[in-house]
């Protein structure tokens, strides 16, 4: 959270370009929400998603360590991306899409991605 940020006159490029405040006043009216190209761009190709999702100590790493079940690993993305267990369709898209996959780790990284990439992230967080 931007708020755990110890000193807002640190330069941290993704909130800046998501509309981090100064915290000079507790208005809400000091961010912007106005959308542009350079957010959906790293939103779908930056490299602060990306090494989030790929980081070695992050969710999807330890899943794969912990050595779950494909459905364990469908359903906690789901819950850590977009706040709800995958319906049954989803559940088993999902589950089909880790098996045909070669690599797990790599499955589970591209359905966190796609998640975070769906309308129900951006509207929901």
């Amino acid at each position: 959270r931007a708020s755990q940020i110890p000193d807002p006159k640190v330069k941290i490029g993704f909130l800046d370009m998501f509309g981090r405040p100064p915290r000079e006043s507790p208005c809400e009216c000091e961010r912007s929400s106005d959308v542009s190209l350079s957010q959906t761009l790293n939103m779908i190709n930056g490299p602060t998603v990306s090494d989030a999702i790929i980081h070695p100590e992050g969710r999807v790493a330890k899943l794969i360590a912990a050595k779950a079940d494909d459905r364990t690993i469908v359903v906690d993305v789901y819950l850590a991306v977009i706040c709800r267990p995958p319906t049954e369709a989803e559940l088993k898209q999902g589950v089909a899409f880790l098996a045909e996959v070669g690599n797990r780790s790599e499955a589970a990284q591209d359905l966190m991605w796609a998640l975070i990439n769906s309308p129900a992230f951006l509207f929901n967080r």
